[in-house]
Formats: C-alpha cells, sequence, structure tokens
C-alpha cells in the first residue's frame, strides 16, 4: 500500500513539474512553498488523491496563507477546484459567508468549497458537538516551520490529510510570510511585515496594551495582524466601516473614538465592570458615576467613591482614563470623541450619549 502511494505520488511530483516547465502562467501571490522547491505544496484524499496547493501548478491560483484567514484554490487531480475562501470569487452575499479562518496561532477552522465534492471541514469545532463522534480532528500550521499537519473532513470524499505517512516533510503543504523574519521573534508570522510595527504594544502606547488581562488585550501580534490595533473592542474591519452605529467612521488607531466604557462603573464597591462592545445608557450612567474625578487629584474619591487613579479591573490603565473622553471637533460627527482631558465632568457623560447604539458586537 505504502509502495503504491510513494510511486503515485512519485508520479505527481514528475507530472507537476513537466507542467511547471512547459506552461507559462502568472503566479498568484500565493504563500505556499516559500522554498520553491516545487514540491512543499501536496495533502492526500483518501477517496480521491493528491491534493495540490501551490500555483502555478494549480493554474496560478494558489493558496495564501494570512494571520486571520486562507484565501485561494488547491486543485485536485481527481475532483478540480477547492475554493478556501468565499472572498475569492465574491460570492459571500448568496452563500453560507463561508471560508477557513487561521487564529494567529495557526490553528484553521471554517470550510472550504469543492466545487465537485461540496463542504470541507477544516476543524470538528466548527460544530463542537461532532467531536466526540468524528474524533478531535482539524489543521494546523506551525509558525515556526510553515508546515500543515492533521485533517479535514469532506462530506463527500472523507480526509484530507496533510501530514499523511507516506508524505515526506519536504513534500508537504508548507507555508512562509516572505519576511525573512523567524517565528517566534516574528510578531505576526504569517503576515508579511518586516517593520515589526505593533502600535499596542509599544511602551508609549497610552491605552491597554497587547497581553492586559481583560478582552481588550487578548488581539495580540503586530499591526499587520492584530485584528484590533487600538484595543478598543472595535475591529479594525469595522471602524473602516461606512456606518457609525455599528462601528464605522473611526480610526483603527484611536483608542478613544469608541466610548464603550466599563458596565457596572469600576468602584470599590463594585469591581465587575467590563466593556460590551456595545455603548447603550449603561454606558452613559457609569460615566456619570466618575463625574468630579480628575488626575490632578487622582486619589481623591468623589460622592460616589471613584478616584481617577484607581485601576480596580487590572488592565493598566488608570480608571478615570476609561470614562474621560473629549467632545468630537468634527461638526456633525458625535461618535468621534477625542482623548482625555485629565477630568471626568458632564461633558464627558454627553459624549458617550452621542454614541449611544454603536454596537460592535
Amino acid at each position: 500500500m505504502i509502495s503504491r502511494l510513494r510511486k503515485r505520488f512519485s508520479m505527481a511530483i514528475v507530472l507537476a513539474t513537466v507542467l511547471a516547465a512547459v506552461v507559462s502562467l502568472v503566479a498568484a501571490a500565493d504563500t505556499i512553498d516559500p522554498g520553491a522547491t516545487t514540491t512543499a505544496r501536496y495533502a492526500w484524499g483518501e477517496n480521491v488523491g493528491w491534493i495540490n496547493a501551490k500555483a502555478p501548478n494549480t493554474g496560478g491560483l494558489g493558496v495564501t496563507v494570512s494571520g486571520s484567514k486562507l484565501t485561494g484554490y488547491m486543485w485536485g487531480e481527481n475532483i478540480g477546484w477547492i475554493n478556501m475562501n468565499c472572498l475569492n470569487n465574491a460570492t459571500c452575499g448568496s452563500t453560507a459567508n463561508y471560508g477557513v479562518t487561521n487564529n494567529g496561532a495557526g490553528v484553521l477552522k471554517g470550510y472550504a468549497w469543492g466545487e465537485n465534492v461540496g463542504w470541507i471541514s477544516f476543524s470538528c469545532q466548527n460544530t463542537p458537538a461532532t467531536c466526540a463522534g468524528t474524533g478531535n480532528y482539524g489543521v494546523t500550521i506551525d509558525p515556526l516551520t510553515g508546515l500543515f499537519s492533521g485533517k479535514a473532513w469532506g462530506e463527500n470524499i472523507g480526509w484530507l490529510v496533510f501530514d499523511y505517512g507516506s508524505i515526506p516533510a519536504i513534500n508537504r503543504v508548507t507555508t512562509g510570510d516572505g519576511d525573512a523574519i523567524a517565528f517566534p521573534t516574528d510578531n505576526c508570522p504569517f503576515d508579511n511585515n518586516p517593520t515589526q510595527v505593533n502600535t499596542d504594544a509599544a511602551v508609549a502606547w497610552p491605552w491597554i496594551k497587547d497581553g492586559a488581562p481583560v478582552p481588550e488585550g487578548a488581539t495580540l501580534g503586530g499591526d499587520a495582524c492584530d485584528t484590533d490595533n487600538d484595543n478598543d473592542g472595535c475591529g479594525n474591519l469595522r471602524e473602516a466601516g461606512a456606518d457609525w452605529h455599528t462601528g464605522g467612521q473611526r480610526d483603527s488607531t484611536s483608542p478613544w473614538d469608541f466610548a464603550d466604557v466599563p458596565v457596572p462603573a469600576l468602584l470599590p464597591t463594585s469591581t465587575t465592570g467590563v466593556r460590551s462592545r456595545f455603548v447603550s445608557l449603561g454606558d452613559v450612567l457609569a460615566t456619570l458615576q466618575y463625574v468630579g474625578t480628575n488626575s490632578a487629584t487622582p486619589t481623591m474619591a468623589n460622592a460616589n467613591g471613584a478616584t481617577y487613579g484607581s485601576d480596580i479591573n487590572g488592565n493598566g490603565v488608570v480608571d478615570g482614563r476609561e470614562y474621560d473622553r473629549t467632545p468630537s471637533v468634527v461638526a456633525g460627527e458625535g461618535w468621534h470623541s477625542g482623548a482625555p482631558n485629565g477630568f471626568v465632568s458632564l461633558s464627558d457623560v454627553l459624549v458617550v450619549l452621542a454614541q449611544a447604539g454603536s454596537n460592535c458586537t
């Protein structure tokens, strides 16, 4: 059995090499086989044979890996194209908005679509209740080596295996980001970012930093792969949108323009306040609890017991700053709130009220 598989694999390699030599194609900007070995690009389908993830042998439409998703296509000699993401052909609005995702650490989830074979699941965690019956399968990418491992499941084709025993490591699907910075030094191991800029981890960053023990600090990585570069709870894509009600028309590098504050207000007698990613009347009332506090006298409590200089939730930002915002300077655009001025007043309450209804959930 193994001998036969190796023979078929060798034939596939020869065929791919010949095709690459005689066919002139414009390669897509895929990230597979970064060493240009012509071999580090194959997975094995138990019922459908070899699957190729690399352009130009796939017609210039290979797989591109980023820290958030996989795009592009794989090609099966017996089954045709496998679409890794609905973004490839602008079908997201008319389909199930499918795609294979990357959690930034190389753990894949989601679905690909085979034109002739249907859905292919890259993790049983897509539907956790099925894991007991199917085994805890899934596909991962090693951030250090770029090697794919594990297996995906096709409802009509069975297992698609990325580290099948007969596939030498040099022939397995491998990716690289091309910035010549090796993991773990590379703060975005799946995205090309030679500058390694990481706005929300800088010493001078005045807001919640990457790694802080709150949800806003959990979106790690450099700017090229961090899904929330300012750690304000409203992701970069949402802030780039057109509708301020859903987080849009904001700056993804400013933590001040989404006035979602810890609710209930952080007080010595109420220490559990968290952000909800939705600005509501609760945020307005919580800000009201801090009126009268200021950075000049950070330990002086107001009538509610609030102090500007406390850090009750331990996120590295003084509590007063979490409720302190200045009004928008853009006429008619109240959601563009500005940086703290060191004093929480009724003006701050009105700033939050102007954003009520903004929803980034």
